[in-house]
């Protein structure tokens, strides 16, 4: 049997284990993911940032897709993205539209077509323009690697970290710096979603 490669975590990125407050497991939806590891296997990193689908799933946060089009009609906008793999009651975020009423977390509403859906916005009937993105809102953060091929390590699901104190600056969708940060959208997803967390950089004081 050939030997696999697994990377053991010796620091977790939390500054106090006992503030994290948690919700049940959950299952990742692997179509959705992309990231793989040293064995070619998709993997979803431990405090990686993801939403939740409506039928329970969860999916990295970094996952976005450019929409084709937004066309809003009688407050209501139709999302053309092909493959979308959206279903009713799915809460997104969409960004970057010309439109502020086409921006912003939404929850689709029906889905038309395998290629389009509808979400609300009001406001005037329009097609927006813009570099229009749509990915789910952010949940929490999952509280552990989480690998396809280890069908044993998600039986009864990942766990989402949903409030506590994190170090931020070391946080795997945290950019830029020095110290790294979350953007300001993904924190403020994460306050809209009910989490309480408090951030603080990661530092190391040893000579």
């Amino acid at each position: 049997m050939p030997l696999t490669t697994r990377t053991l975590t010796t620091l977790r990125p939390v500054v106090d284990e006992a503030s994290l407050e948690r919700t049940t497991g959950a299952q990742v939806q692997w179509s959705r993911v992309t990231a793989t590891n040293a064995d070619s296997a998709k993997i979803v990193r431990a405090f990686a940032v993801v939403g939740r689908t409506a039928s329970g799933a969860l999916v990295p946060r970094s996952v976005a897709a450019t929409l084709t089009s937004v066309v809003v009609t009688s407050n209501v906008a139709t999302v053309t993205l092909v493959a979308h793999g959206y279903a009713v009651g799915d809460v997104i975020t969409v960004a970057g539209a010309n439109l502020a009423y086409a921006n912003g977390r939404k929850t689709v509403l029906t889905v038309p077509t395998a290629d389009t859906f509808t979400v609300e916005a009001t406001g005037g009937n329009a097609t927006a323009t813009g570099t229009i993105t749509g990915n789910y809102a952010a949940v929490g953060f999952i509280e552990t690697d989480a690998t396809q091929n280890a069908p044993a390590e998600a039986a009864t699901g990942y766990g989402v970290v949903v409030g506590g104190v994190l170090y931020e600056s070391i946080l795997p969708d945290a950019s830029g710096g020095p110290p790294k940060t979350l953007s300001a959208a993904i924190k403020a997803e994460l306050v809209t979603s009910g989490c309480t967390f408090k951030f603080a950089p990661y530092t190391d004081s040893r000579a």
